[in-house]
Protein backbone atom coordinates (compact mmCIF):
# COMPACT_ATOMS: atom_id res chain seq x y z
CA UNK A 1 0.00 0.00 0.00
CA UNK A 2 1.33 3.45 -0.93
CA UNK A 3 1.67 5.74 2.08
CA UNK A 4 1.01 9.37 1.31
CA UNK A 5 2.26 12.37 3.21
CA UNK A 6 1.13 15.96 3.71
CA UNK A 7 4.66 17.16 4.48
CA UNK A 8 6.42 19.54 2.10
CA UNK A 9 5.12 21.29 -1.02
CA UNK A 10 1.44 21.44 -2.05
CA UNK A 11 1.24 22.77 -5.60
CA UNK A 12 -1.81 24.63 -6.91
CA UNK A 13 -2.89 23.87 -10.49
CA UNK A 14 -5.76 25.59 -12.41
CA UNK A 15 -8.69 23.22 -12.83
CA UNK A 16 -9.42 24.36 -16.38
CA UNK A 17 -5.85 24.12 -17.73
CA UNK A 18 -5.82 20.78 -19.53
CA UNK A 19 -2.19 21.15 -20.63
CA UNK A 20 -0.93 21.67 -17.10
CA UNK A 21 -3.10 18.90 -15.70
CA UNK A 22 -1.67 16.46 -18.25
CA UNK A 23 1.90 17.34 -17.21
CA UNK A 24 1.35 16.74 -13.51
CA UNK A 25 2.55 13.10 -13.47
CA UNK A 26 6.04 14.16 -14.63
CA UNK A 27 6.45 16.83 -11.94
CA UNK A 28 8.26 15.68 -8.81
CA UNK A 29 5.56 16.61 -6.34
CA UNK A 30 3.68 14.58 -3.73
CA UNK A 31 0.75 16.93 -3.08
CA UNK A 32 -1.31 18.84 -5.64
CA UNK A 33 -4.30 21.14 -5.26
CA UNK A 34 -6.46 21.37 -8.37
CA UNK A 35 -8.06 24.78 -8.07
CA UNK A 36 -11.69 25.29 -9.05
CA UNK A 37 -11.95 28.54 -7.11
CA UNK A 38 -9.54 31.44 -7.73
CA UNK A 39 -7.62 29.94 -10.66
CA UNK A 40 -10.76 28.89 -12.57
CA UNK A 41 -12.79 31.93 -13.57
CA UNK A 42 -16.60 31.87 -13.62
CA UNK A 43 -17.08 31.31 -17.40
CA UNK A 44 -14.87 28.19 -17.16
CA UNK A 45 -16.24 26.59 -13.99
CA UNK A 46 -18.18 23.81 -15.72
CA UNK A 47 -15.29 22.86 -18.01
CA UNK A 48 -12.95 22.96 -15.04
CA UNK A 49 -15.05 20.53 -13.03
CA UNK A 50 -15.12 17.88 -15.75
CA UNK A 51 -11.46 18.38 -16.63
CA UNK A 52 -10.62 17.96 -12.97
CA UNK A 53 -12.69 14.80 -12.61
CA UNK A 54 -11.00 13.21 -15.62
CA UNK A 55 -7.57 14.47 -14.59
CA UNK A 56 -7.86 12.79 -11.20
CA UNK A 57 -8.48 9.41 -12.84
CA UNK A 58 -5.60 10.02 -15.28
CA UNK A 59 -3.14 11.00 -12.54
CA UNK A 60 -4.18 8.03 -10.40
CA UNK A 61 -3.20 5.60 -13.18
CA UNK A 62 0.28 7.06 -13.62
CA UNK A 63 1.18 8.46 -10.19
CA UNK A 64 -0.79 6.72 -7.44
CA UNK A 65 1.63 8.25 -4.92
CA UNK A 66 0.31 11.79 -5.47
CA UNK A 67 -2.05 13.16 -2.85
CA UNK A 68 -4.80 14.89 -4.85
CA UNK A 69 -6.72 17.74 -3.25
CA UNK A 70 -9.35 19.90 -4.98
CA UNK A 71 -10.07 23.45 -3.87
CA UNK A 72 -13.76 24.07 -4.41
CA UNK A 73 -15.62 27.36 -4.45
CA UNK A 74 -16.60 29.41 -1.42
CA UNK A 75 -19.42 28.30 0.84
CA UNK A 76 -21.17 31.62 0.24
CA UNK A 77 -21.35 30.63 -3.44
CA UNK A 78 -23.35 27.57 -2.48
CA UNK A 79 -24.50 26.52 -5.96
CA UNK A 80 -20.97 26.68 -7.33
CA UNK A 81 -19.59 24.73 -4.39
CA UNK A 82 -22.31 22.08 -4.60
CA UNK A 83 -21.66 21.50 -8.30
CA UNK A 84 -17.92 21.29 -7.71
CA UNK A 85 -18.30 18.63 -5.05
CA UNK A 86 -21.00 16.60 -6.80
CA UNK A 87 -18.95 16.27 -9.98
CA UNK A 88 -15.45 15.76 -8.59
CA UNK A 89 -16.43 13.47 -5.69
CA UNK A 90 -17.10 10.65 -8.17
CA UNK A 91 -13.39 10.58 -9.05
CA UNK A 92 -12.47 10.12 -5.37
CA UNK A 93 -9.98 12.91 -4.62
CA UNK A 94 -7.99 12.42 -1.45
CA UNK A 95 -9.27 15.66 -0.02
CA UNK A 96 -11.22 18.86 -0.60
CA UNK A 97 -9.92 22.29 0.38
CA UNK A 98 -12.69 24.68 1.43
CA UNK A 99 -11.68 28.35 1.04
CA UNK A 100 -12.29 31.09 3.58
CA UNK A 101 -14.12 29.02 6.18
CA UNK A 102 -15.72 31.20 8.87
CA UNK A 103 -17.67 28.69 10.96
CA UNK A 104 -18.12 25.01 11.73
CA UNK A 105 -21.40 24.97 9.81
CA UNK A 106 -19.59 25.28 6.48
CA UNK A 107 -17.56 22.17 7.28
CA UNK A 108 -20.59 20.28 8.57
CA UNK A 109 -22.46 21.03 5.36
CA UNK A 110 -19.66 19.70 3.13
CA UNK A 111 -19.28 16.66 5.38
CA UNK A 112 -22.98 15.81 5.01
CA UNK A 113 -22.87 16.27 1.24
CA UNK A 114 -19.79 14.05 0.92
CA UNK A 115 -21.37 11.37 3.12
CA UNK A 116 -24.36 11.29 0.79
CA UNK A 117 -22.19 11.19 -2.35
CA UNK A 118 -19.90 8.50 -0.99
CA UNK A 119 -22.89 6.28 -0.29
CA UNK A 120 -24.41 6.90 -3.73
CA UNK A 121 -21.13 6.16 -5.54
CA UNK A 122 -19.94 3.19 -3.46
CA UNK A 123 -17.00 5.13 -2.04
CA UNK A 124 -15.56 4.25 1.35
CA UNK A 125 -17.32 6.36 3.97
CA UNK A 126 -15.20 9.23 5.24
CA UNK A 127 -12.38 8.58 2.78
CA UNK A 128 -12.50 12.05 1.21
CA UNK A 129 -10.81 14.33 3.73
CA UNK A 130 -11.18 18.08 4.29
CA UNK A 131 -8.73 20.98 4.51
CA UNK A 132 -10.53 24.15 5.67
CA UNK A 133 -8.70 27.37 4.81
CA UNK A 134 -8.22 30.14 7.37
CA UNK A 135 -8.45 33.45 5.51
CA UNK A 136 -10.41 35.80 7.77
CA UNK A 137 -10.64 36.71 11.47
CA UNK A 138 -13.85 34.71 11.99
CA UNK A 139 -12.15 31.59 10.69
CA UNK A 140 -9.25 31.99 13.11
CA UNK A 141 -11.59 32.80 15.99
CA UNK A 142 -13.55 29.58 15.38
CA UNK A 143 -10.64 27.42 14.16
CA UNK A 144 -10.96 24.87 16.95
CA UNK A 145 -14.68 24.41 16.28
CA UNK A 146 -14.00 24.20 12.54
CA UNK A 147 -11.48 21.39 13.07
CA UNK A 148 -13.85 19.48 15.34
CA UNK A 149 -16.82 19.88 12.99
CA UNK A 150 -15.90 16.71 11.08
CA UNK A 151 -13.55 13.74 11.52
CA UNK A 152 -12.65 14.31 7.86
CA UNK A 153 -10.57 17.38 8.73
CA UNK A 154 -6.91 16.41 8.24
CA UNK A 155 -5.35 19.88 8.00
CA UNK A 156 -6.00 23.59 8.14
CA UNK A 157 -4.40 25.76 5.48
CA UNK A 158 -3.56 29.45 5.60
CA UNK A 159 -4.65 31.72 2.76
CA UNK A 160 -2.16 34.50 3.40
CA UNK A 161 -3.12 36.89 0.64
CA UNK A 162 -6.81 36.95 1.54
CA UNK A 163 -5.96 37.13 5.24
CA UNK A 164 -3.88 40.25 4.56
CA UNK A 165 -6.61 41.86 2.44
CA UNK A 166 -9.29 41.04 5.01
CA UNK A 167 -7.24 42.48 7.88
CA UNK A 168 -5.93 45.54 6.01
CA UNK A 169 -2.31 44.33 6.13
CA UNK A 170 0.44 45.20 3.67
CA UNK A 171 2.11 42.07 2.30
CA UNK A 172 5.89 42.06 2.53
CA UNK A 173 8.64 39.68 1.47
CA UNK A 174 9.54 39.12 5.13
CA UNK A 175 5.95 38.09 5.83
CA UNK A 176 5.92 39.02 9.52
CA UNK A 177 2.49 40.59 9.11
CA UNK A 178 1.22 36.98 9.07
CA UNK A 179 3.00 35.87 12.24
CA UNK A 180 -0.03 36.23 14.50
CA UNK A 181 -2.30 34.00 12.43
CA UNK A 182 0.54 31.51 11.88
CA UNK A 183 1.27 31.22 15.62
CA UNK A 184 -2.40 30.59 16.33
CA UNK A 185 -2.90 28.08 13.51
CA UNK A 186 0.08 25.93 14.45
CA UNK A 187 -0.95 25.84 18.10
CA UNK A 188 -4.56 24.91 17.34
CA UNK A 189 -3.53 22.29 14.78
CA UNK A 190 -1.14 20.68 17.27
CA UNK A 191 -3.88 20.58 19.92
CA UNK A 192 -6.11 18.60 17.56
CA UNK A 193 -3.32 16.46 16.06
CA UNK A 194 -3.67 17.66 12.48
CA UNK A 195 -1.37 19.37 9.98
CA UNK A 196 -1.01 23.13 9.54
CA UNK A 197 -0.18 24.14 5.95
CA UNK A 198 1.44 27.52 5.33
CA UNK A 199 0.43 29.93 2.59
CA UNK A 200 1.90 30.52 -0.86
CA UNK A 201 5.07 32.63 -1.01
CA UNK A 202 3.87 35.08 -3.63
CA UNK A 203 7.16 36.74 -4.60
CA UNK A 204 7.89 34.11 -7.22
CA UNK A 205 11.25 35.41 -8.48
CA UNK A 206 12.77 35.88 -5.03
CA UNK A 207 14.47 32.57 -4.21
CA UNK A 208 16.30 34.03 -1.23
CA UNK A 209 13.05 35.38 0.15
CA UNK A 210 11.42 31.97 -0.28
CA UNK A 211 14.22 30.23 1.61
CA UNK A 212 14.08 32.76 4.45
CA UNK A 213 10.29 32.55 4.68
CA UNK A 214 10.29 28.74 4.66
CA UNK A 215 12.92 28.64 7.41
CA UNK A 216 10.88 31.09 9.50
CA UNK A 217 7.70 29.11 8.81
CA UNK A 218 9.32 25.86 9.90
CA UNK A 219 10.57 27.46 13.12
CA UNK A 220 6.96 28.49 13.83
CA UNK A 221 5.90 24.84 13.47
CA UNK A 222 4.65 24.42 9.90
CA UNK A 223 5.56 21.22 8.09
CA UNK A 224 4.12 22.06 4.68
CA UNK A 225 3.24 25.00 2.46
CA UNK A 226 1.31 25.73 -0.70
CA UNK A 227 2.96 26.93 -3.90
CA UNK A 228 1.96 27.93 -7.41
CA UNK A 229 5.48 27.59 -8.83
CA UNK A 230 6.96 24.15 -9.67
CA UNK A 231 10.45 25.64 -9.27
CA UNK A 232 9.76 26.13 -5.56
CA UNK A 233 8.95 22.47 -4.86
CA UNK A 234 12.45 21.14 -4.16
CA UNK A 235 13.33 24.10 -1.93
CA UNK A 236 10.15 23.69 0.10
CA UNK A 237 10.57 19.92 0.46
CA UNK A 238 14.19 20.24 1.58
CA UNK A 239 13.50 22.90 4.21
CA UNK A 240 10.37 21.32 5.70
CA UNK A 241 11.88 17.83 5.92
CA UNK A 242 12.59 16.74 9.52
CA UNK A 243 16.10 17.47 10.75
CA UNK A 244 18.35 14.63 11.82
CA UNK A 245 18.13 15.55 15.50
CA UNK A 246 14.33 15.66 15.22
CA UNK A 247 14.34 12.16 13.76
CA UNK A 248 16.70 10.94 16.48
CA UNK A 249 14.40 12.42 19.14
CA UNK A 250 11.36 10.75 17.54
CA UNK A 251 13.12 7.37 17.37
CA UNK A 252 14.30 7.64 20.96
CA UNK A 253 10.84 8.63 22.17
CA UNK A 254 9.07 5.79 20.39
CA UNK A 255 11.50 2.89 20.70
CA UNK A 256 10.89 2.32 24.44
CA UNK A 257 7.36 3.69 24.54
CA UNK A 258 4.84 1.83 26.67
CA UNK A 259 1.47 2.48 28.23
CA UNK A 260 1.46 2.49 32.03
CA UNK A 261 -1.60 2.79 34.25
CA UNK A 262 -1.45 5.15 37.20
CA UNK A 263 -4.70 4.90 39.10
CA UNK A 264 -7.48 5.26 36.52
CA UNK A 265 -5.27 6.97 33.93
CA UNK A 266 -3.23 5.46 31.12
CA UNK A 267 0.02 7.33 30.46
CA UNK A 268 2.75 7.05 27.85
CA UNK A 269 6.13 6.28 29.40
CA UNK A 270 9.49 6.34 27.59
CA UNK A 271 12.68 5.37 29.46
CA UNK A 272 10.92 5.81 32.77
CA UNK A 273 9.61 9.29 31.98
CA UNK A 274 5.95 10.18 31.38
CA UNK A 275 5.53 11.62 27.87
CA UNK A 276 2.71 13.95 26.81
CA UNK A 277 0.38 12.31 24.22
CA UNK A 278 0.90 15.32 21.93
CA UNK A 279 4.65 14.65 21.93
CA UNK A 280 3.98 11.02 21.03
CA UNK A 281 1.81 12.21 18.15
CA UNK A 282 4.55 14.55 16.91
CA UNK A 283 7.16 11.79 17.10
CA UNK A 284 4.98 9.40 15.11
CA UNK A 285 4.27 12.17 12.62
CA UNK A 286 8.00 12.62 11.99
CA UNK A 287 8.70 8.92 11.54
CA UNK A 288 5.63 8.37 9.33
CA UNK A 289 6.54 11.24 7.02
CA UNK A 290 7.95 10.19 3.65
CA UNK A 291 10.29 13.18 3.86
CA UNK A 292 11.25 11.89 7.29
CA UNK A 293 12.02 8.48 5.80
CA UNK A 294 14.46 10.06 3.35
CA UNK A 295 16.30 11.78 6.20
CA UNK A 296 16.06 8.67 8.36
CA UNK A 297 17.81 6.59 5.69
CA UNK A 298 20.55 9.20 5.48
CA UNK A 299 20.77 9.30 9.27
CA UNK A 300 21.27 5.56 9.50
Amino acid sequence: MIRKTLWGAHMFVPGNNAGFLCKLPIIDVKNIIIDLEFATKIPFKTDGRYLTRNAISYIRMIRPDINICVRVNLSVAKNLQDEDIKIIAKSRPDSIRIPSVSSKYEVEYVDELLTKLEKENDIEAGSIKLQPMIENPQGLKHASEIIQASPRVQAIALGGEDWAYNCGLHRTIGGHELDLVKFEMVTIAAEHKIMAIDTVFSFLKDTGGLIADCNHSKVLGFKARSTINPRQINIINKIYAPLKDEIEWAKTTLEDLEEVKFGDNINYVSKGVIVDPLSVYQAKNIINSNLGEVCLNEFN
